[in-house]
């Protein structure tokens, strides 16, 4: 493992050491990483080391964005902040992807990664009979949302990908929502 690679792991199992969340945040933050490199060729190691990190800001109460900027750089700092909901605000799903069609194309590819991990995951879990949200409409909305703000052709093949999970989850959305073993929805 490279050096920066190995320091990143080490930052988020410190930071998400007490972390109760319904999926495992480090094994996500990796799954994000693998996405960035593997589906969409991402090879920049701020851009890496950025989706990483992606949801420490928003999902520990100790990390700061100066705390990235010191044991990480400015510029990776500023790209976790731009895919990051404020935490000391209450969540505005809308305001928040309102803000994200306005992030730089950096800060988009890792969010399209976040995105694609987490639709695998609702996917996964749906087919499982376990629910991420009662109605996962909403969500796709917001995502859709997203992906319209991805105009550049290098976006088109993540866009393409991250539209065809979309379009799965409402197909078993439709088919198996009113079963009666669909179970109670987690939370993301």
């Amino acid at each position: 493992m490279t050096d920066w690679l190995t320091k990143a792991k080490a930052f988020i199992e410190d930071r998400f050491r007490n972390a109760r969340l319904k999926k495992d945040p480090v094994a996500h933050a990796f799954e994000v990483y693998r996405i960035l490199r593997e589906e969409f060729r991402q090879e920049d190691a701020d851009i890496l080391i950025a989706g990483i990190l992606h949801d420490v800001l928003e999902d520990t109460k100790t990390t700061t964005e100066k705390d990235l900027e010191k044991h990480f750089s400015p510029h990776i700092a500023s790209l976790v902040k731009a895919v990051s909901h404020d935490r000391e605000r209450h969540y505005d799903r809308e305001a928040f992807y309102e803000h994200l069609k306005t992030i730089s194309p950096e800060a988009k590819w890792i969010k399209l990664a976040d995105l694609y991990a987490n639709l695998e995951w609702m996917l996964q879990r749906i087919q499982e009979g376990n629910p991420v949200f009662h109605s996962h409409k909403p969500f796709l909305r917001h995502v859709r949302m997203f992906l319209d703000s991805c105009v550049q052709p290098s976006f088109m093949t993540a866009k393409e990908q991250l539209t065809k999970h979309c379009k799965e989850i409402d197909r078993l959305e439709n088919e198996y929502i009113y079963r009666e073993e669909f179970s109670t929805p987690a939370e993301i």
